[in-house]
């Protein structure tokens, strides 16, 4: 296992551990969704989550499936198991870099406020700037997960 690979793993685990210890039975959450930079798109989504299970959609211009917290926990984990680290993009590794998982997990609560799938955060400069003419951006993306608001419900 690499040491990115372990990292992503361990951030996963204390975030889901913080989340776990202190549950949020009841919540909203607003959700944007980017996908760069193929046809780059975005879409939001905006739901009532009561133990675990949306119940009300306020939002949603979104083509994907519209995820709980743990449903966001479990997607993160099923990325890391499945990428994480030991594949690399459709333009090979000199070009994209490991795939990875860059996570910013909320400090007290744990659960993700943004999250980008993607290079391994250390290759990004490479995708993005692209200066040397060797490295294209066919068949790769980068897609970003941003909670926009989390608000806790009685």
């Amino acid at each position: 296992m690499t040491q990115a690979l372990a990292l992503m793993r361990a951030d996963l685990a204390q975030a889901r551990q913080r989340w776990t210890a202190a549950p949020v039975a009841h919540y909203r959450l607003e959700m944007t969704i980017r996908h760069q930079p193929m046809g780059t798109s975005s879409c939001t989504y905006a739901v009532e989550v009561q133990t675990e299970q949306i119940v009300q959609i306020d939002v949603n211009t979104c083509q994907e499936e519209l995820r709980s917290i743990s449903a966001l926990f479990d997607h993160i984990q099923f990325f890391i198991d499945s990428y994480g680290g030991t594949a690399c993009g459709p333009n090979g590794c000199a070009c994209d870099g490991p795939v990875g998982v860059d996570a910013v997990y909320d400090t007290q609560l744990g659960y993700p406020r943004r999250v980008v799938f993607g290079p391994a955060h250390q290759y990004a400069h490479l995708f993005r700037t692209n200066e040397d003419g060797f490295c294209t951006l066919v068949g790769y993306g980068l897609t970003h997960w941003e909670l926009v608001q989390f608000t806790a419900l009685p």
